[in-house]
């Protein structure tokens, strides 16, 4: 046996190619061996047992005394209701009036493949300023109408720009 491994060896130390090779099996030999021990999930592990320690004598604790003050409810409390949505109320009348001066605005941004509105901002005075977009600047203006129309608004409260660029 030792006479053949002695053979082998001769031979890998004769050729360059044999000795390439045998070091790439060796390689792969080693990463595979590594790959197995570090991956697979039943291979051993080792044990060690948890350090002993002293061991620990509870302290007893007074007898609970029964409070006299009702309890504190945990649960988070909801927020204050919005004073918009209590009838009656300032704000409530004032979103309101935001509303009816407005009716078209609660539909923007608008999109309907042929016109687009979208808010861009808000001038010194507070009216919103508006993009109007469509295939033509006179189809962007005759949809602007359309769409004023449709939600019986005035238009007087915006700022439209018109964009005949295709969308």
């Amino acid at each position: 046996m030792s006479d053949r491994i002695r053979t082998l060896l001769a031979a890998l130390e004769s050729s360059p190619r044999a000795r390439t090779l045998t070091r790439a099996v060796a390689l792969v030999a080693a990463v595979s061996v590594f790959a197995l021990l570090t991956a697979h999930p039943h291979h051993a592990r080792v044990r060690h047992p948890a350090p002993r320690s002293a061991p620990v004598h509870a302290r007893q604790s007074p007898p609970a005394v029964p409070s006299t003050s009702p309890p504190v409810s945990t649960t988070p409390s909801l927020p204050p209701q919005d004073p918009q949505d209590q009838p009656g109320s300032e704000s409530a009348r004032r979103a309101h009036d935001a509303v009816a001066r407005r009716p078209a605005f609660q539909h923007i941004p608008y999109d309907d493949g042929q016109l687009s509105i979208t808010l861009v901002g808000e001038t010194a005075d507070g009216r919103p300023v508006l993009i109007v977009a469509a295939s033509t600047v006179k189809q962007a203006r005759d949809g602007w109408r359309r769409f004023l129309a449709r939600y019986h608004d005035s238009g007087r409260t915006y700022t439209p720009r018109f964009d005949g660029r295709s969308r």
